[in-house]
């Protein structure tokens, strides 16, 4: 599988909750469920990995997300990004949400 069928796979998890600061990503949550379990270990993720970032119904996925793929960044609403955004993209999304 190459890195980007596995960022795709990554993204294809719906994200609960994220934080980030300062350009720090602080967590990433996404549902503990079967079929994100599968998702993660389809890309490599053992179970003991996925086991230590479990806690009740969630699943913290920052780590595992740049762990287990090329990702260098993490951008809400978009998912882990193989570059950092430009300020140029960043204004054209922004430019985007604004007509909608």
């Amino acid at each position: 599988m190459t890195n980007q069928e596995k960022l795709n796979v990554l993204n294809s998890i719906a994200v609960v909750d994220y934080s980030a600061s300062s350009g720090e990503l602080e967590y990433v949550e996404v549902a503990n469920s079967e079929e994100n379990r599968m998702k993660l270990k389809s890309i490599g993720v053992p179970d003991f990995e996925v086991e230590a970032n479990t806690e009740k119904e969630i699943i913290e996925i920052s780590s595992i997300g740049f762990e287990f793929t090329d990702a260098v960044w993490f951008q809400g609403g978009i998912g882990f990004l193989l570059d950092v955004p430009s300020e140029e993209d960043e204004e054209e999304e922004e430019e985007a949400v604004s007509q909608s």
